[in-house]
């Protein structure tokens, strides 16, 4: 955790009025500076920044990662001597809201991976890690069976399975009865292919340690649907799951994998009735169904799973099942507006350096919020106002519904040659196969536009494969050599802010050519969003230029992660 000195901040009781005025001290401003350096190579998620602002006094507190360095900054400002007594609920939801009850919050360092980059070009995260070479860290405390199970979370983190494995299965056997020993292996088992002798240890362990938390029979059951294996999933559930809300959801999930919508939503009722308040389960519930072909009542339970609320995510979900539903489509086009006017506002507060697992997610979302739009005003028949939120929903979030939208807008304009250039680059995104209806869709609608002699756009701005369409090229007049992760911002003009994640320090001129990239579409016109993504570059050895490759997905999780 960084280490600052105790702020310098009045407390008052939760509990009781102060029986004198808020004594705050001389009006002052106080600052103060941490710097982390980072062990080589590792990386680290960030917490969440702070900023309060009252009229009697405001507090900033940021997190930054620069050059290996976890920078953390504190700005405290007294603006008043006194407070009146009778203030106190202002003063404590201010005291609350900088979190200094709380304490500083512990840093979760991510171990580096190994970045394995063909010299000819940057390819897209594999599904088979590169073998981890690092050796295996010494646990600091050999009989610290706890910290030993720490590192090997660590190690499962960069899928280091044979790794991970290997030292399960000797502190099996020096430490035969601690728990989550044997219910780590065997999910270690599982997902190394070994899933029956994997299931054997999880079962032993909830035998043998039955108040253990329940995320290894989760993991399981996973497993098992992945497999198909949905009775195994189901009996283990029953078996050994209980009846927490985790327990519920992967409950609702092997159903759903399994295409069960109405024992999925029975679940979900049952759910819904113990967490009436519970807007996620809401959502749940009107998605499902819709999947039941329920139209009216997925309608209505999505108006009402929405109402009043101000979380975009909430908004989006039950606005993208109203625009399914078709049913009341003005109303869910003011709605998704709605969702994608806070996301670009969230979005635009961003700061590269401090981003975490959160801004990236509201990145993320705002994605596939301009893709609700869009879709709603294809419905609406406006393809020219539906294209611009199409194609930036595309640029970021290439899968094959996105697609197979932005196809259906560009053949609402009359422009078949594009559509069909997309339709066949959208029937190549990742795991498009899995979208049944989308995929059909786009297969059907290829099939069309050749049958009636269309002729694909072609040229320069036409990609022909997703490699190519994530690929950018970077002038490389400082002659750097080798690969590295990038953390990129995105705004309508291009790229806003660039900064090198992992990677020799001197790809870092490489960072300023990066933000002369021209974009098109990257983002609509005239929008204030700043979108978060990752790319890898490469430069080969004496190269004119380097390779700039959008990565799949984006996150603190995967960057860094082999190429």
């Amino acid at each position: 955790m960084p280490l600052f000195p105790a702020v310098e901040l009045t407390l008052v009781s939760e509990e009781k009025a102060p029986e004198h005025d808020i004594d705050l001290g001389a009006p002052r401003t106080v600052e103060a500076h941490s710097t982390m350096a980072l062990p080589a190579g590792y990386r680290a998620e960030l917490p969440d920044a702070v900023h309060v602002s009252r009229e009697f006094a405001t507090y900033d507190k940021t997190y930054r990662f620069v050059d290996g360095k976890v920078i953390a900054d504190r700005k405290l400002v007294v603006k008043v001597h006194k407070l009146p007594r009778d203030r106190w609920k202002d003063y404590l939801a201010f005291q609350k809201a900088t979190l200094v009850n709380d304490g500083e919050p512990y840093l979760r360092l991510i171990p580096p991976d190994h970045l394995t980059i063909n010299k000819e070009g940057a390819k897209s995260t594999s599904t088979t890690p590169a073998k981890d070479t690092t050796p295996a860290a010494e646990p600091s405390n050999p009989s610290d069976t706890r910290q030993q199970l720490a590192e090997i979370t660590a190690m499962l983190q960069r899928r280091d399975l044979g790794g991970a494995r290997s030292r399960l299965e000797a502190l099996r056997k020096s430490s035969p009865d601690a728990p989550y020993v044997l219910g780590m292996l065997g999910l270690v088992k599982a997902n190394d292919g070994d899933l029956d002798s994997g299931a054997r240890d999880v079962e032993a362990e909830m035998k043998a340690h039955p108040d253990d938390d329940p995320w290894m029979v989760l993991g399981l059951a996973q497993e098992y649907s992945n497999k198909q294996r949905y009775s195994d999933a189901e009996g283990l559930l029953n078996r050994y799951g209980g009846s927490s809300e985790r327990v519920q959801q992967m409950r609702v999930y092997v159903f759903g994998k399994q295409g069960d919508y109405t024992h999925a939503l029975g679940v979900l009722r049952d759910l819904q009735a113990r967490q009436p308040e519970d807007r996620a389960v809401a959502s749940q519930v009107a998605s499902t169904l819709y999947e039941l072909h329920r139209n009216e009542e997925a309608a209505m339970a999505a108006k009402k799973a929405m109402d009043g609320s101000d979380d975009p995510d909430v908004i989006n979900n039950n606005v993208y099942v109203l625009s399914e539903t078709k049913i009341d489509l003005p109303f869910a086009e003011t709605q998704s507006r709605r969702s994608v006017n806070l996301l670009e506002k969230a979005t635009a507060s961003h700061v590269l350096e401090e981003a975490n697992t959160k801004a990236f997610a509201e990145s993320a979302n705002l994605t596939a919020s301009w893709d609700t739009l869009g879709y709603i005003l294809l419905l609406e028949s406006k393809p020219k106002e539906a294209e611009p939120y199409l194609r930036a929903a595309w640029f970021s979030q290439q899968n094959v519904i996105v697609g197979n939208h932005l196809a259906q807008a560009f053949e609402g304009l009359d422009r078949n040659a594009d559509a069909l250039w997309m339709y066949r680059l959208a029937k190549q995104a990742e795991h498009a196969a899995d979208a049944k209806q989308d995929f059909a869709e786009v297969a059907a609608a290829i099939a069309r536009l050749e049958k009636a002699g269309v002729k694909a756009a072609s040229g320069e701005h036409f990609a022909t494969s997703m490699q190519d369409f994530r690929s950018y090229h970077v002038k490389n007049g400082a002659g750097a050599e080798g690969g590295g992760t990038v953390r990129l911002q995105l705004n309508a003009d291009g790229i806003a802010a660039a900064m090198l994640v992992s990677g020799d320090a001197k790809l870092k001129p490489l960072l300023d050519e990066a933000k002369s990239l021209h974009l098109p579409g990257a983002e609509p016109a005239g929008s204030s969003a700043r979108v978060l993504r990752d790319a890898v570059v490469y430069c080969g050895k004496k190269s004119s230029t380097c390779d700039l490759v959008f990565m799949l997905n984006s996150g603190i999780a995967v960057e860094g992660a082999s190429e």
